[in-house]
């Protein structure tokens, strides 16, 4: 993220000097010294909130991080419900069900409905411990 963020204040420097060089050198009267204060001022703002924008949306708690972790770890185990894997996990239900939800979404659990309606969630195939590659026999791999 610092990264991100590096490279957006060097791109605003580099913005305000370009912009305030030519400035200086073209603008002979009030109205083009404003224009030139406007462009670069509006610019930069912008810059700014577009990284803002991409850093906040990419960025990831550690804590989140963890808890996706301690998930993924009772999951292990076999095919479970939410309600067993938040008490396996001490994590509140209603957290632990938003992210069952949201590993589901990303394709890293299987969801299956049992007859009774119960959600049970276990690890995509090819995250089960010990499972097999898939091998396609069409093609001899």
């Amino acid at each position: 993220m610092t990264r991100a963020w590096g490279a957006a204040a060097l791109g605003v420097c580099c913005w305000c000097l370009i912009v305030m060089a030519m400035g200086l050198s073209n603008a002979h009267s009030v109205w083009e010294w404003l224009w030139t204060l406007l462009f670069g001022a509006v610019v930069p703002v912008a810059l700014l909130r577009l990284a803002s924008g991409v850093l906040t949306t990419y960025q990831r708690s550690s804590s989140d991080v963890a808890e996706e972790l301690r998930v993924l770890r009772a999951l292990s185990a076999g095919e479970l419900t939410a309600a067993t894997v938040a008490v396996r996990t001490s994590l509140p239900l209603e957290d632990v069900a938003a992210r069952l939800e949201e590993m589901a979404a990303r394709g890293y659990l299987d969801v299956r409905l049992t007859a009774d309606g119960v959600e049970r969630y276990a690890l995509a195939g090819e995250l089960q411990v010990g499972a097999a590659p898939e091998r396609d026999l069409r093609w001899g791999v």
